[in-house]
């Protein structure tokens, strides 16, 4: 008999083969978006359905957060932990009798331990807080000893150095010789005259016997308990032994914080004998409206604009750093508390794996498949030697639809039937295809930059490449990878080439052959139109998964490096921030073509295409704003013969190269601007968002001719 299932578990997911271990959990995957959970733990699981599933309606995820608790007795544990903490503020802690003691948490050696503490710590305490003191023992309260509380009140009118004064000398007993001679033949004496206090802060003889009395007073109180009495020889050896340790200063367990003394003779700036000790600087603790408040803006988090400038960080909208800002010159955006990955959800809503994986679901419950022993190769562009992506093949048959003109075919029973047609897909979940096509995302790296169609991009794009590859630039690297696997999941005219060769395994990695070439059968959107567009969604599914684990690097990335002072790779951080901005221009693109009428019936997600398709000019104001703060951008100017933009300091020679590579003018920079958003060009929003990146511009200023002076002979 095995465990009950949890409900929602099995509503929202499909469990799959168990775990090869001893923790008795199954692979599980969400049926909604198709998203795969290796490990299975059930914690993971209903995260992903209330915090990062973008396929669950609204409706759905409230009823998983209301029926979902962590653990049975979570309120209880939170109100346990909350009562069991210990008082701050101007209450006194018992850290022996709340660990050790019994009902009451006191007894007798802990009374003595607890009284021992407070007369060493008396130094330590504010006289006032001892007045007003309550003390706590789990969670009851402790009287304490009436011997205790005059010790308090005593310290409490006395100073620290009077009572250092008469811990040392007040008490008249055999061993006050020994402290005497001790006193006068101590290296330091001005150490024992700098610490004698007035004579009304003598205590008289009285004081002496203090831990006796409550030594007998705990006896007497862990006796009404009910607790075993103190032995009366025992006592009286105790009492002794207090009295002795009463004549010399504490130990340092006692008293773990000592003041530090100036040395004798020490010096100060007006030439006078400083003979103050130098007080211990504590940082106080929080009260508890400032440690309630700072829980609250670090469950927040703290605005961008207080992280860069390294301010301290309120709670509300706007925090009050912001709030002081009158007349912002820059900082247009105030408090805006999310990170940049919050910011841009178009890789992570998961479209085309959410539909590539309820598409293959759909056919898988039409048609049975069955593993293939060849292999799919598929690849973009022709290379020699040929480059290749490989897959195992599922195969199955599809009975067609029938036609009115459809001519019935004889099977070999006599009978009449439709024709049957064979459909194939990828063996593998996105999180495989995403790791095959990384490599082959590297590997072809430069045929995608060399087929992109806009020179602005693709000059861009190289150059970068160019200095990834000299620099070794982590941010560079990533939002280069960002930018082919968003050309794959959006450029319409990237079409992949599929052949279906039932030769070789596909394991094997070993380049086509002539005989692998002749027996390979094609797979394109004519002869095979279902298993075409199931293999295309399936690698856009795969390149999707791995754009958003490349967006998240790559805007952790650009957000630390624009929050941080750089001292160099400034034009680095600015062509990363430009190549950023193209992605988010063609995925904006790509949402807003679903954001029409016919996709209704076919869109997957909870949100809107137009919730994704406006984050991108919210997320290009604020690298805008970032890189203005910074002056990351590289200073340029328009020529004034060809009005075309070049870079200012020509000691910059990575800027020069680019601003020669783009050749743009302003006029192209404004008319890009106001872009418009155009269904059958993907590249019609290029430059929209990466114009706000560029400083202002200024006209160049021809230098002055050159004076030629003539000199005139005079005869």
């Amino acid at each position: 008999m095995g465990r009950k299932p949890n409900a929602i578990v099995s509503e929202f997911f499909s469990r799959g083969a168990k775990l090869r271990d001893s923790s008795n959990r199954y692979e599980h995957t969400c049926k909604l978006c198709g998203q795969n959970f290796p490990k299975g733990r059930a914690d993971s699981l209903l995260s992903h359905l209330t915090k990062t599933c973008q396929a669950i309606s609204a409706s759905d995820k409230q009823r998983v957060i209301r029926l979902w608790r962590i653990t049975p007795d979570g309120a209880n544990g939170k109100k346990s932990s909350a009562s069991s903490r210990m008082v701050r503020g101007k209450t006194l802690n018992l850290p022996f009798a709340a660990k050790q003691g019994g009902f009451g948490g006191l007894n007798g050696l802990n009374v003595l331990a607890e009284a021992s503490r407070r007369v060493g710590a008396s130094d330590e305490m504010d006289p006032h807080d001892y007045s007003a003191a309550e003390v706590v023992g789990g969670e009851k309260s402790v009287v304490v000893d009436p011997a205790l509380e005059s010790l308090e009140k005593h310290n409490a009118a006395s100073t620290p150095e009077a009572r250092l004064q008469a811990a040392l000398g007040g008490c008249a007993s055999p061993s006050t010789a020994m402290v005497n001679h001790a006193e006068s033949t101590s290296p330091a004496p001005a150490f024992m005259n700098n610490h004698s206090g007035p004579p009304d802060s003598i205590p008289d003889a009285r004081q002496c016997s203090q831990l006796s009395l409550i030594a007998a007073s705990a006896n007497e109180m862990v006796t009404q308990e009910g607790a075993l009495p103190l032995d009366p020889d025992n006592a009286s050896d105790f009492d002794h032994a207090t009295q002795r340790a009463a004549l010399y200063p504490r130990p340092i367990a006692i008293n773990p914080h000592p003041q530090a003394v100036a040395p004798p003779g020490f010096m100060n700036n007006f030439g006078e004998l400083n003979n103050q000790p130098a007080k211990h600087k504590a940082r106080s603790q929080f009260s508890e409206e400032r440690r309630k408040e700072v829980q609250l803006v670090r469950k927040m988090g703290a605005c961008l604009r207080c992280r860069m400038l390294k301010k301290t960080c309120s709670p509300g909208d706007p925090c009050t750093q912001c709030k002081n800002i009158q007349n912002p010159r820059v900082w247009m955006e105030c408090c805006i508390r999310t990170r940049l990955t919050g910011q841009l959800e178009v890789y992570s809503a998961g479209l085309h794996t959410t539909l590539a994986y309820h598409d293959a679901n759909n056919i898988k419950n039409q048609v049975p498949f069955e593993h293939s022993a060849g292999r799919m190769e598929m690849f973009y562009f022709d290379s020699h030697p040929p480059k290749f992506l490989t897959f195992g093949v599922l195969h199955g048959q599809k009975h067609l639809a029938p036609s009115l003109d459809q001519q019935l075919i004889a099977t070999n029973d006599g009978e009449f039937g439709v024709p049957m047609q064979e459909v194939h897909l990828l063996d593998g979940d996105a999180e495989e295809l995403a790791t095959k096509l990384e490599v082959y995302m590297k590997q072809m790296a430069s045929y995608f930059f060399d087929s992109e169609q806009s020179d602005f991009v693709r000059a861009t794009v190289k150059i970068a490449w160019e200095l990834s590859q000299s620099t070794s630039d982590d941010l560079l690297d990533g939002v280069l990878q960002l930018w082919i696997a968003t050309r794959i999941v959006v450029d319409p005219t990237l079409q992949w080439q599929a052949y279906l060769n039932p030769t070789l395994p596909a394991t094997t990695m070993q380049p086509l052959s002539s005989t692998s070439n002749e027996s390979r059968v094609p797979i394109d959107q004519v002869n095979h139109p279902d298993s075409f567009s199931l293999l295309c969604s399936q690698l856009r599914g795969a390149a999707e998964k791995r754009a958003a684990k490349l967006a998240k690097a790559v805007l952790n990335k650009v957000e630390q490096r624009l929050l941080q002072k750089q001292r160099e790779g400034n034009f680095r951080t600015f062509l990363g921030s430009m190549i950023l901005l193209n992605c988010v221009e063609r995925m904006t693109w790509f949402f807003q073509t679903w954001d029409r009428e016919e996709y209704t019936d076919r869109w997957p997600l909870d949100h809107r295409p137009s919730h994704f398709a406006m984050q991108g000019d919210r997320l290009s104001g604020i690298v805008a704003m970032h890189l203005k703060m910074r002056a990351l951008a590289p200073a340029c100017v328009i020529d004034g013969e060809t009005h075309i933009l070049r870079a200012k300091d020509s000691s910059k020679e990575d800027a020069v190269q680019w601003f020669n590579a783009i050749n743009v003018t302003a006029n192209y920079l404004a008319d890009r601007e106001l872009a418009r958003f155009d269904p059958s060009d993907s590249r019609s929003l290029d430059l929209k968002f990466c114009c706000k990146l560029f400083p202002p511009l200024e006209v160049a200023t021809a230098p002055p001719p050159p004076t030629t002076t003539t000199t005139t002979t005079a005869f």
